[in-house]
């Protein structure tokens, strides 16, 4: 018989500051401090059997667990100044302009890392990159044994010119035929992502009801990398050691600045 076992949590601290459209001017601020924790991801139900012996070391954050989540809104009627300079000039380039924005910071979110070459042991213990059995006859994976805190971000680059996101000085191969390692679920953190989108819109009133707007939008305005990926294909030699030059380093990233030009009619 096989038997299905596991919960998750969710503690959190959420604040909001909201300031309504009042003299030309709003905005938003939303803060939340929180920590999620769970056995697996979404369904995944191969996590949590009973008969893997590794089910404990599964329980840790949640795949979306962000500990901070922090971020801005805000829109602003520039002022006009056809009251200080009133001709036709100042009031077509330099009336109804609008500012509006958004910067979001948040905590990294958590990643596994398990197999990779040499560091998987067969029932019989003899090293190989293939998996383990486990009670029920299944497979499991080996998990590397962590020696220390892998989260310290070395500042140094792999051989690509790619940077290492994490201390890969951490990790060596379980020594015992058969074990595991201790290694837990989502141990490792991604770098906190910072973004800023900024944008200016003009309004060219047409009349009552009808007016035209021009719009220029920047994405991600200061070009900030945020790193979404960890290559985290691990190789081990004969005496342990995790040797592979790509393990640790950056391999995905969010999109660069974008800028774009639009034109809205409303009617």
């Amino acid at each position: 018989m096989t038997m299905w076992d596991a919960n998750s949590s969710y503690n959190g601290l959420q604040v909001q500051v909201n300031r309504r459209y009042t003299r030309g001017f709003q905005y938003g601020v939303a803060y939340t401090y929180s920590k999620t924790l769970d056995y697996g991801k979404d369904d995944d139900s191969s996590d949590v059997s009973l008969g893997r012996p590794y089910k404990p070391f599964n329980y840790g954050p949640a795949d979306f667990d962000q500990k901070h989540i922090f971020t801005v809104n805000y829109i602003w009627d520039l002022p006009n100044l056809s009251p200080h300079w009133n001709n036709r000039v100042v009031r077509a380039v330099f009336d109804h302009w609008q500012v509006s924005g958004t910067t979001s910071a948040a905590s990294g979110k958590p990643k596994t890392f398990g197999t990779g070459t040499g560091l998987n042991w067969t029932f019989a213990g003899t090293a190989s990159a293939t998996n383990i059995t486990d009670f029920t006859g299944g497979d499991i994976n080996a998990r590397p044994v962590v020696i220390c805190d892998p989260n310290r971000r070395p500042g140094t680059f792999a051989p690509d010119g790619s940077p290492y996101l994490i201390d890969t000085s951490c990790f060596a191969k379980p020594g015992t035929p058969g074990a595991i390692g201790n290694l837990q679920r989502n141990l490792i953190r991604l770098p906190a992502i910072f973004n800023t989108d900024l944008a200016f819109f003009k309004n060219i009133p047409l009349g009552e009801k009808r007016a035209i707007q021009l719009r220029w939008e920047t994405y991600n305005l200061f070009n900030h990398t945020n790193y979404t990926d960890i290559n985290g294909a691990m190789t081990f030699d004969a005496t342990g050691k995790q040797t592979s030059t790509t393990f640790g380093t950056a391999r995905a990233t969010r999109a660069p600045r974008v800028m774009q030009a639009s034109l809205r009619i409303n009617f």
